[in-house]
């Protein structure tokens, strides 16, 4: 049975393909007065994203309703909003707003792809992976979070936001990295 957390996590997770469709909408909108609508109804569906990854972190603590399956959608849909987010917002606008550059979005993508490919070699390797979020992980969502929502409510001077993420993005790469390298030499240095 799929408790209230892990149902507003799914619902977190369908908000994502909305939150796309309104922002190429709006990134390719002839003219700013027409993309207007498309801007806000994209803004509000990213605050509901976010607002539901509080509220169902904060009802699976409260409420004990911590599970499995919430431990694997709950991060799944954080990274496929986010990644999402910075992939569109990469996209060309014809109202010229501001667009995060293309390295940006190569950038944050080749991280969640090393960190998965690398969870993987682990665990066929070692049959079990310890997966502990770190605080520059953490530091990493929460500066990438904020760059995608500068950019949507067109805050001046994005750029140190996309320059500041991308350094925590690779530090925090490579720290995964190198915890993944621990836990596969773990034992080895015995022998």
């Amino acid at each position: 049975m799929i408790n209230l957390a892990n149902r507003i996590t799914i619902f977190r997770i369908l908000l994502i393909p909305v939150f796309i469709v309104f922002m190429i909408y709006y990134r390719k909108s002839p003219s700013a007065t027409d993309a207007w609508w498309y801007l806000y109804c994209a803004i509000i569906t990213f605050i509901f994203a976010v607002i539901s990854d509080a509220a169902d972190g904060y009802i699976a603590r409260r409420k004990g309703q911590k599970t499995k399956l919430g431990t694997i959608l709950d991060p799944l849909a954080d990274k496929l909003l986010l990644t999402s987010a910075v992939v569109v917002m990469a996209l060309p606008s014809r109202t010229g707003v501001y667009a995060l550059p293309y390295w940006y979005a190569v950038l944050v993508i080749s991280r969640d792809i090393i960190i998965v490919a690398g969870s993987f070699i682990v665990h066929m390797l070692k049959g079990a992976i310890r997966i502990k979020p770190s605080i520059m992980g953490k530091i990493t969502t929460f500066l990438q979070m904020m760059t995608v929502c500068w950019v949507l409510f067109k805050l001046p001077y994005p750029q140190v936001f996309v320059y500041c993420s991308s350094a925590f993005t690779v530090f925090s790469g490579l720290g995964y990295i190198i915890a993944g390298n621990k836990q596969i030499n773990e034992g080895s240095t015995s022998r």
